[in-house]
């Protein structure tokens, strides 16, 4: 196994023990105070802060439910998002994690196949650097989401 497949398969043992992870907070910026509240029963297992002008931050929750892990993708601005699975019957390993964030796209994104994608030519970023100096993705539960996205950016031909 390489690697990068054993950071892929990394699996928490728990997402719902009395850990309440803290919301990031950029330091220079105070984000996420627009965030709805997390409802109960659910739990903030990454975030993704986007260096924008007004500090946007994008997180990723799970809810356990009877037939399994629910994930919600939400933001400030209340953005419907779509495309990424959102159904786990087992706590999902750190590429699923990675997969959602990859593959999760706003439902009026005329065209675009993810978010994330958008983001980066919406933004003029072309370099790895620039990318990355962007995107800060953060979690208390999955500690290698940066070098999946590192390595994902080299595999689309980023340098």
């Amino acid at each position: 196994m390489t690697d990068i497949e054993s950071i892929e398969n990394f699996q928490p043992a728990t997402l719902f023990a009395d850990l309440k992870p803290q919301r990031h907070h950029n330091p220079y910026v105070d984000i996420g105070e627009f965030l709805p509240k997390l409802e109960e029963g659910m739990v903030e297992i990454a975030s993704i802060e986007l260096a924008s002008v007004t500090g946007d931050i994008i997180n990723i929750c799970a809810c356990l439910k009877k037939d399994g892990i629910q994930i919600l993708v939400e933001d400030e601005y209340l953005s419907k998002f779509i495309g990424y699975k959102n159904h786990f019957t087992k706590i999902p390993n750190q590429g699923e994690i990675f997969n959602i964030i990859v593959e999760m796209g706003y439902e009026d994104n005329d065209g675009c196949p993810s978010c994330l994608f958008g983001l980066i030519e919406d933004n003029d970023l072309d370099n790895i650097n620039d990318i990355k100096d962007f995107f800060q993705i953060y979690s208390d539960f999955y500690p290698n989401l940066d070098e999946l996205f590192e390595n994902y950016l080299r595999l689309n031909d980023y340098e």
